[in-house]
């Protein structure tokens, strides 16, 4: 590149970036667990787990309430009959015998320590010190279940403790009790294996090892009135086998065992079970690898994820709050992969939802991809591969009573649109054109599909309220069309890259921007100043919904509307303690039998979706307060209600990045209260609005820089995916007046990173003084800025036909446009910061674009 810079001093370099290698980190793995963990004494609920188990607990209290297993198929041991009232159903018991006192745990409120893969519940009385911990293998199906006791007294005490695990099964999707199984003891590890011979649950067989103090009996036995009988009662007079006698027993299963030992003084005594799964023919080999090898298991499991979200710090702020929150968000992607079918995949939860479901891995990965495009890569390769033959992508995956089932995204399915934003960010990230080709039928087929609901008034038609996936009232929808707005611009970006289907791209940039219109001259609604919908035709819907915030972030609506959308937000939906509330008003529960909804399906006022706070919506608002420039707001309201510990200190508060909220606020027992604590899209949502509060700006066809400081946020490090290559952003303050790219000792005067392959000398952002590309609605190819000339240069590429809106920053004035050699009369100059702004559209007479402004 031909360049002259005797006018324009290079001047101070503003940030970094370095491809990213394991050394950058030398902090050890045990100040990494003790800055994630978090020590909590209120009154919470957790789930935790690994790859091939996950458990619910509820009201800091240490007996299981479900334990889920994704291995041979997704099977749960859980005995609840009302899933609003889950938390009262234990599937486990403990009974303490001091000498002649007896303790039962059942009701005991613990003190916790907590990160998204383990648990420690911890309690403490005048006899006694209690800690009972849960932590899990990485590759094989098992979990440790870990009960530490410490004689606290002054003399020496005989302890005795009785622990007991129902082993009957509930069944993926239907949840079918499977209470009968062959159950025996196993001599090694003084085991006991249950063998549910049964195809509804993949004839999975559960098991119990220990690895510890050695059981002085143990029991087989489970009990039919588990849930609702006396657990003391039922404890003390259980009679139990000696582990010199194998037993054997068919019906409700158990796994039952009693310890004793006198302790001395701070004597302690350590069990240790260990309870998995396993396919048949399978479980004696796996017990045996399980004693020798569970500590290792546990071990790479732990190192894994604290390197995964500490190590690879992919956001470095300083501020506390907002980093611990970015470790524990990574945590929470990694924790929730789960086996299935021979695969691992994200799902929502640890224990909770146990299927694999398309939305919630795409709502992930927009955040995912700035830091780990194989994983991006693998979730599409498996939503192609449960394709249908027409190329119609899953939206949903699981086992049920008897084979795995894909459910297919019809045309009113939003998946479709989501799959189309995560491609195009794929290929921005990565320029892995080859695999976007064998996207691309896929592609087709889910525009194709979502067409279907577009009526004559240009706008999407569907059943379901927002993004919901209950109701039925056939109407127009504000979420759904500004979803379609941006999805067909994403297919443009790829068509036009990938060379494809470039005769029909202006039809469809058209039929974008007739939506983009038909938003704000039909679904905006100048009385509520907000995208409004109808239940049906001619049927106006009162209700706010969070959907619409979006158009905000994804620029289908005017400067000035959404200053205003946000401004209404802001006054209606904003609960200022908790976040933005799903729906405003709060009365689905009046409109069951109108909307076709199922026994209360949406919740009552305030909880569930009728009204309480979830994660996705208040990211939404603040990615729209963001969009409106308002970031140092958006910083605050994301600290607030986003990070761990902004809910920590939020009514009701705990560790938790949540699926959602109760809003109830004029009920202090439930105001603020989370329900399943670690989900998945709470922690990619949190990670994505980072990244766009504090360095990125991506449009439909580049991704450019925008770095943001405040007072007290001075310096930057963040991970970040160009080209495939993972590379290291150091930014200091003052980094928002940076003027140019450096690249391999060559200056590329622009904001917006130009297609090419970065090598693995460092790019940083230098003061040059350079009149700079702010944006443009194309590809960057190449950009150069020519002194002897006053001229800057640069090649887009997109179609021609295509409509490019572009800015330029310069202390100097603009003399001449060109667009491939002709002037452009019409632009616009303004001022800003000593800065001219030049802004002008142009449209691109062919596929590759020159511009050239004379100065």
């Amino acid at each position: 590149m031909d360049m002259i810079v005797s006018k324009f001093r290079i001047g101070l370099v503003i940030i970094s970036f370095v491809i990213f290698s394991q050394n950058l980190y030398p902090q050890s793995l045990n100040e990494l667990y003790d800055n994630l963990k978090i020590n909590f004494d209120g009154n919470g609920k957790f789930e935790v787990g690994g790859p091939f188990a996950g458990i619910e607990l509820h009201n800091s209290q240490p007996l299981l309430q479900r334990i889920s297993f994704f291995y041979p198929t997704a099977n749960s041991i859980d005995l609840s009959t009302d899933y609003w009232l889950r938390d009262t159903s234990f599937i486990a018991s403990m009974l303490l015998q001091i000498d002649d006192e007896f303790e039962l745990f059942d009701h005991n409120k613990f003190n916790v320590e907590v990160t998204p893969f383990n648990i420690k519940f911890i309690n403490k009385n005048e006899l006694r010190r209690i800690e009972i911990s849960y932590r899990f293998a990485k590759h094989k199906p098992a979990m440790l279940m870990q009960i530490e006791i410490i004689n606290l007294s002054d003399s020496e005490k005989y302890f005795n403790l009785t622990t007991h695990l129902e082993a009957s099964l509930r069944t993926s999707h239907t949840f079918t009790l499977k209470d009968k199984a062959y159950t025996r003891f196993y001599r090694k590890g003084f085991s006991i294996i249950a063998e549910h011979e049964d195809y509804e649950t993949q004839n999975v067989r559960l098991f119990s090892i220990n690895a510890g103090e050695d059981p002085e009996a143990y029991g087989l036995t489970g009990n039919l009135n588990y849930v609702t009988s006396n657990k003391m009662e039922y404890l003390k007079r259980l009679r139990l086998n000696n582990p010199g006698d194998e037993k054997d027993y068919y019906g409700r299963p158990a796994f039952t065992y009693r310890y004793d030992k006198t302790l001395k003084p701070d004597g302690k005594m350590i069990i240790k079970q260990i309870i998995g799964s396993s396919k048949e023919g399978e479980t004696e080999e796996l017990i045996e690898y399980l004693i020798d090898n569970y500590e290792k298991e546990i071990e790479d499991y732990e190192n894994y994820v604290l390197t995964k979200s500490g190590k690879e710090q992919i956001i470095k702020t300083g501020d506390d709050v907002i980093d611990h929150s970015v470790q524990w968000a990574r945590a929470i992607l990694e924790t929730n992969v789960h086996y299935l079918d021979g695969d691992f995949v994200p799902m929502p939860c640890p224990a909770e939802y146990n299927f694999y479901f398309t939305h919630d891995v795409l709502l992930t990965n927009l955040a995912v991809i700035n830091f780990d495009t194989e994983r991006v890569k693998s979730d599409l390769q498996f939503i192609m591969k449960h394709a249908d033959n027409e190329h119609t992508i899953p939206h949903a995956y699981y086992w049920k009573d008897s084979s795995y089932v894909t459910e297919y995204a019809g045309a009113d399915n939003w998946n479709h649109f989501w799959f189309l934003i995560n491609c195009a960010s794929y290929l921005r990230h990565t320029n892995d054109i080859e695999f976007l080709s064998k996207l691309y039928p896929f592609i087709e087929r889910s525009l194709t599909l979502v067409m279907q609901n577009k009526k004559e008034d240009d706008l999407i038609w569907a059943y379901q309220p927002d993004w919901w996936d209950i109701g039925s009232k056939f109407g127009p929808r504000a979420y759904m069309t500004l979803l379609a707005a941006k999805s067909i611009r994403d297919y443009i970006y790829i068509s036009s890259v990938l060379n494809k289907n470039l005769n029909r791209l202006n039809e469809w940039e058209t039929l974008s921007l007739n939506m983009k219109n038909s938003l704000e001259t039909r679904l905006w609604n100048s009385d509520n100043n907000y995208l409004m919908n109808y239940y049906e035709k001619g049927v106006p819907d009162p209700h706010y919904y969070t959907g619409s915030l979006l158009s905000a972030h994804f620029g289908v609506l005017s400067a000035e509307k959404k200053q205003k959308l946000i401004e209404t937000a802001s006054n209606v939906l904003l609960d200022p303690e908790i976040g933005i509330y799903n729906v405003y008003p709060m009365d689905f529960n009046e409109l069951q039998e109108y909307l076709e909804l199922l026994a209360n399906e949406a919740g009552e006022p305030f909880y569930y979706a009728n009204g309480g706070v979830w994660p996705h919506g208040s990211a939404w608002y603040a990615l729209g307060l963001i969009s409106n420039s308002k970031k140092k707001e958006a910083l605050d309201f994301v600290k607030k209600t986003m990070t761990v510990k902004g809910i920590m200190n939020g009514p009701n508060g705990q560790p938790a990045m949540y699926e959602y909220r109760i809003a109830k606020k004029d009920d202090p027992a439930v105001y603020g209260v989370v329900d399943k604590p670690q989900f998945l899209w709470a922690g990619g949502w949190y990670l994505y609005v980072l990244y766009h509060l504090f360095i990125l700006n991506e449009n439909d066809w580049n991704i450019s820089l925008d770095p943001f400081f405040t007072d007290k946020i001075k310096n930057l490090e963040i991970i970040f995916n160009y080209f495939g290559l993972k590379m290291k952003i150091n930014a200091i303050d003052d980094a928002e007046d940076f003027s140019s790219l450096k690249i391999a000792n060559e200056i590329y005067p622009t904001c917006v990173l130009p297609a090419i392959k970065p090598s693995s000398s460092n790019i940083e952002l230098v003061k040059s003084g350079l009149p700079i590309l702010k944006s443009t609605e194309a590809v960057l190819t190449k950009i150069d800025y020519t002194e002897e000339k006053k001229s800057l240069t640069f090649s887009l590429s997109a179609f021609p036909g295509h409509n490019n809106r572009t800015v330029i920053s310069s202390l100097l004035m603009p003399n001449k446009i060109l667009i491939d050699e002709k002037e452009l009369k019409d632009y616009k100059v303004s001022e800003k910061n000593n800065y001219y702004l030049i802004t002008f559209e142009f449209i691109h007479p062919e596929k590759e674009t020159r511009v050239e402004i004379k100065f």
